[in-house]
């Protein structure tokens, strides 16, 4: 405990904060501050709770059905195509359908993520690939979300659909986390509305997912920018509803890896807020393709810099209408 409290904590390091500052910062692409990001958060959190509380009163078999879907999810190939067909009324078309499926090495498998889209070369830009972990830490991992924040509408179909707006090759040097995982994780979020799942059922996963990021994030907070102890993220965690186990791994997980969970939940949370801005900017002339083909067509950049497009946008989607 000594050591991790006087050594490891990034806050602990000399100008620690300041640096945690400016990483968040470079990771979410958002001008907001850390104590912005806070209390954002500790709003969502409050909220998700409510939602999950709210829900499992109602039907307290929620929980044991999250997993479960009208079609079948065992199969990586089928999910995809059936995501490539279901987002046609909400996503714009013009990316690439092409891609394999492949199996994480073996002898990699415990160092790499559950799934991901490898980006293919700037000169085989149609050379499109997902990696699956057969890892048995990953056995129980539900593929459908997942294949939909890698596949469609998620990395891959965000990535394509870029490439073939023909950008300037510069901006393929250009990395822009919060942009991309934001995405990534709206993608899968979005997934649960297109997956067959009663409204109900789809509600709970999406809110016990934000619960999730909700934790970690702000326990990212706490532990790398205000110097928690493993104890102080164990209570916490606990405090949530989950198990003191739950904590530790927290913990352990964030002191390796400060700010990273910050780029795909405030990367999410713009893109929701963006949304909601032109929903209550536009009411009934509000379109859910537009505006993803707003979004997807301005490529990797900055938040601030899609937000001030996004008034122009607005603009004139108002003469349009």
């Amino acid at each position: 405990e000594v050591f991790y409290k006087d050594h490891s904590l990034l806050c602990n390091f000399e100008n620690g904060a300041e640096y945690y500052e400016l990483l968040v910062r470079s990771y979410t692409g958002s001008d907001l501050s850390v104590s912005e990001i806070k209390d954002k958060l500790t709003a969502k959190m409050q909220n998700d709770i409510g939602t999950v509380v709210s829900l499992s009163y109602k039907d307290e078999t929620l929980y044991d059905k999250m997993s479960v879907y009208p079609f079948d999810t065992t199969d990586p190939d089928t999910i995809l195509k059936y995501l490539l067909e279901a987002i046609k009324a909400d996503f714009p078309e013009g990316y690439d359908t092409n891609y394999t499926i492949n199996n994480v090495p073996a002898d990699i498998e415990k160092y790499e993520s559950p799934a991901y889209f490898y980006v293919p070369h700037i000169d085989n830009t149609s050379r499109n690939n997902i990696y699956i972990n057969k890892y048995e830490d990953y056995a129980d991992m539900d593929l459908y979300p997942t294949l939909a924040h890698e596949g469609f509408p998620g990395h891959m179909y965000q990535t394509t659909y870029f490439q073939n707006t023909n950008p300037e090759l510069l901006r393929s040097l250009l990395g822009y986390t919060g942009y991309t995982e934001g995405w990534g994780l709206y993608s899968e979020l979005y997934s649960y509305d297109l997956s067959g799942q009663d409204s109900n059922l789809a509600k709970f996963n999406k809110s016990m997912s934000c619960l999730s990021y909700d934790t970690y994030c702000l326990a990212d907070i706490g532990i790398n920018y205000e110097g928690w102890s493993r104890q102080d993220t164990i209570d916490f965690v606990k405090s949530v509803g989950y198990d003191a186990s739950v904590g530790d791994d927290v913990f352990e997980t964030l002191i390796e890896n400060p700010g990273l969970y910050l780029a795909y939940y405030i990367g999410y949370l713009e893109i929701t807020d963006m949304r909601t801005t032109a929903q209550d900017e536009l009411g009934d002339s509000f379109n859910i393709k537009n505006f993803h083909k707003f979004y997807l067509d301005i490529g990797p950049a900055q938040f601030e810099i899609i937000n001030d497009r996004l008034n122009t946008w607005i603009a004139t989607q108002k003469k349009l209408a």
